[in-house]
């Protein structure tokens, strides 16, 4: 059983994990909504020494309690090794949380947002200065 001042301090470390500059779960930062989160990365392997294991990266988030919209996000990905581990997982859970979000009577980028998480070569980190010039990731 936790104080609610426990509590409270877990919470706003969860919070950090999304919120703060350099948080492990930064890329689910959204300005105007509140997220904490964790992320983790799981190396299954033989031995200590084993470098043939998988990794598997992971993130969970929840939303604060001042919104009417609750929201949990579960997600992970299997053979995150060489990706970046659990920071390879935030985009895909992203591309789940924005396909998911509803917002009435107002002009969004919504198509934009998903259809850049969704293009191999971001998902991959392989982007530069120059990215968006090169892609068309607008439908018309």
């Amino acid at each position: 059983v936790f104080t609610p001042e426990a509590a409270g301090e877990v919470l706003n470390g969860l919070y950090q994990v999304v919120e703060h500059p350099e948080g492990t779960a930064r890329e689910a930062y959204r300005s105007g909504y509140r997220l904490a989160g964790k992320t983790g990365t799981a190396e299954i392997k033989d031995s200590k020494e084993d470098t043939s294991g998988t990794e598997l990266g992971w993130f969970v988030g929840i939303s604060g309690a001042d919104t009417d919209k609750p929201l949990l996000m579960v997600m992970m990905i299997e053979d995150v090794k060489g990706r970046g581990g659990s920071h390879y997982v935030i985009p895909k859970a992203m591309t789940g949380f924005v396909s998911e979000f509803l917002i009435e009577g107002i002009i969004t980028n919504v198509d934009f947002q998903l259809n850049l998480l969704r293009d191999p070569d971001f998902e991959k980190g392989d982007f530069d200065i120059g990215f968006l010039n090169r892609k068309e990731l607008i439908k018309k």
